[in-house]
């Protein structure tokens, strides 16, 4: 999105792009906070927003993965839980890092 200045003219700056140092001019400022206003989050929100542009969302924790555990370490946790089939996961993780 290219912001165009009151005469007309492009100013040839995004106003998105986190590699702008500053935005395209200052008419600019209150369609700015028209559109976080219009998005309906702070302005903390949306500069984070804007400095994440294009990276992969790595915010968050790792996300476990099947391939983690081995077939044989799968095959041990299951075995565990049909021995204690009245334990919640909690009590059963806990019960088999004791057992170890």
């Amino acid at each position: 999105m290219v912001i165009h200045s009151q005469r007309g003219r492009s100013t040839g700056k995004s106003l998105f792009t986190p590699s702008s140092s500053s935005f395209a001019a200052n008419d600019s400022i209150p369609l700015l906070q028209a559109i976080i206003a219009w998005l309906g989050v702070t302005v903390s929100k949306f500069y984070n927003w804007r400095q994440r542009y294009g990276r992969v969302n790595e915010h968050n924790g790792w996300v476990p993965r099947d391939f983690w555990l081995d077939p044989s370490e799968k095959e041990a946790i299951i075995g565990f839980h049909l021995k204690n089939p009245l334990e919640g996961y909690r009590r059963l993780t806990f019960m088999m890092l004791d057992a170890e």
